[in-house]
């Protein structure tokens, strides 16, 4: 590079042609120097500061938002293996041997296939349920929504909802539920807890509730999101006019009236800043699970109106709203 970088200068101090400045050779040097530092400052500025290992467990649109998000935030060069591509057969093995900074699993199956890993810091997303005896360098961003956002979307929609039913599977959602009770009695609310320990136990929970409650409330927990149960909660609030809160807009187009998502992009954001620091310092405790940070409100005002619920039009307005 640097013979042609002089052959092109000394060409130019040559030219006679109209104003173009006559630059000697000797300032050759002090050019290249200027030139070389230049390129030493813009390659520095798209160095990656990490190399990453993503394995995510399919390809859908859930899990691609996550990734962007995390390449959004981890200043990281990002090597991605999709399982629905790749067989996860000594995936461990292949990952250590490429000897990344860390690893990334996006959804259950990715975090199955990767949780023998024992060296390497280890980040989740999208992982249901947690794993809690898993121990080390592993980080877990939830899929829960902190409880204090759902009681408190709960009572700006429905004020007068000072009794919420909850229906869960112990074994998946034990933790989550603790810390909703908690929330609820800070608050001045009463939920009522029903553990079940299949879908087939949903009906008998629901019925126990009737008459007793203001408001059904579902939290992410696959025995509780099982067709099943959710036709049965759909069922249960249509009877008894109470309305169903639920966390995904697909049990909306089922009958719940409100949902409170998750955004994905924003989680795989979330991990990424958390993989940025860790990396970098250690500032955050492995093995701790930190609450989904943003949320997605979405009403169905067809149910509004079925169940002879009034929101108020504040509310719509901070809302996605299905017709």
């Amino acid at each position: 590079m640097m013979p042609l970088l002089k052959r092109l200068f000394c060409r130019i101090s040559s030219s006679d042609i109209g104003k173009i400045p006559r630059i000697r050779c000797r300032a050759f040097p002090v050019l290249y120097c200027t030139i070389f530092l230049l390129l030493q400052v813009l390659a520095a500025g798209v160095a990656w500061a990490y190399d990453i290992t993503v394995v995510k467990s399919d390809n859908i649109k859930l899990y691609n938002d996550a990734l962007e998000g995390f390449k959004s935030s981890c200043n990281c060069s990002v090597t991605v293996i999709d399982l629905s591509r790749k067989h996860g057969n000594h995936l461990v093995d292949e990952i250590l041997d490429s000897s990344p900074d860390a690893v990334v699993a996006i959804g259950s199956k990715a975090y199955k296939a990767v949780k023998g890993l024992k060296t390497l810091p280890l980040f989740t997303m999208l992982v249901y349920p947690f794993d809690p005896s898993k121990e080390g360098l592993v980080w877990w961003v939830s899929t829960d929504i902190p409880p204090d956002k759902y009681l408190e979307a709960a009572a700006e929609i429905l004020p007068h909802s000072g009794r919420i039913g909850l229906i869960i599977n112990p074994a998946l959602s034990g933790a989550y539920s603790r810390e909703l009770l908690k929330a609820g009695k800070e608050k001045g609310l009463q939920i009522i807890l029903k553990d079940v320990a299949s879908a087939r136990d949903v009906p008998a929970a629901l019925s126990s509730l009737s008459g007793k409650i203001d408001l059904l409330m579902m939290i992410p927990d696959t025995t509780i999101a099982a067709e099943d149960s959710v036709l049965s909660m759909v069922s249960f609030s249509y009877q008894n006019k109470i309305p169903l809160m639920t966390f995904s807009r697909k049990f909306l187009e089922m009958g719940a009236l409100i949902s409170l998502e998750i955004d994905p992009y924003d989680i795989g954001t979330q991990t990424g800043d958390m993989a940025r620091v860790v990396l970098k310092n250690g500032d955050v405790n492995p093995a701790a699970v930190y609450y989904a940070r943003k949320t997605l409100l979405v009403i169905n005002k067809k149910i509004a109106g079925k169940l002879g619920i009034r929101i108020v039009e504040r509310v719509f307005r901070k809302a996605e709203v299905l017709q």
